[in-house]
C-alpha cells in the first residue's frame, strides 16, 4: 500500500501543479459572440458593443455621450483572427477618426473567463488601454454587423452628397 500512494501521489502532485500553469490555447469558441463595456468618466460616459463572428469579422459601435448634452456615434468593422493570446486585426470599414481604416492593431488577451474578457489594447497615436468587456446574455446572432454595416453605408453616402 505504501509503494502505491509512493507511486500515485508524486504522479498527482506533478499533474495538478503543471495544469495550474496552463493557460488556454485556443480562443476562438469563447471570443466568439457579442461583448459590451460601460465606461463613466468625468467628461464623457461610453457605451461599446462588439461581436466576434465565426467568419472573422469583427464588428462594433459605440456612443459616447458629454456633459454638454452632445452625443456620438461610431461605427467599425475589422477582420480578426487570434495569434497565440492575442488578437489581431485590420479595420476595413469605420466612422470613426480614432479607428481609420487600414489600421492594424494587436489586442492581448489577458483574461477570457466565465463571461468576462480582459483585454490590453494597443492603439497607435492613443496609447495602450486595459479594456474589460461582458458576454452579452442576449445572442444577437449576427445582428450587430448588420447594424454596423447599414450605417457604415449611410454615413458614406451622406459624406459623398456633401
Amino acid at each position: 500500500m505504501k509503494n502505491l500512494i509512493a507511486i500515485v501521489l508524486p504522479i498527482l502532485l506533478v499533474g495538478c501543479v503543471a495544469k495550474s500553469g496552463l493557460k488556454p490555447i485556443v480562443y476562438d469558441d469563447h471570443l466568439i459572440g457579442t461583448w459590451t463595456r460601460t465606461i463613466h468618466m468625468p467628461d464623457e460616459s461610453w457605451f461599446e458593443e462588439i461581436t466576434y463572428s465565426k467568419d472573422g469579422r469583427k464588428c462594433s459601435y459605440s456612443i459616447s455621450f458629454y456633459p454638454s448634452g452632445k452625443t456620438s456615434v461610431s461605427f467599425y468593422e475589422s477582420r480578426w483572427k487570434i495569434n497565440g493570446q492575442n488578437i489581431e486585426a485590420e479595420v476595413v470599414k469605420s466612422t470613426s477618426k480614432y479607428v481609420p481604416v487600414g489600421q492594424r492593431f494587436t489586442d492581448k488577451i489577458e483574461s477570457l473567463l466565465d463571461g468576462k474578457l480582459i483585454i490590453q489594447m494597443t492603439r497607435p497615436f492613443i496609447g495602450d488601454e486595459k479594456e474589460i468587456f461582458y458576454k452579452s446574455q442576449y445572442e444577437r446572432n449576427g445582428k450587430i454587423c448588420v447594424l454596423v454595416q447599414r450605417h457604415i453605408d449611410v454615413t458614406n453616402i451622406e459624406l459623398r452628397g456633401r
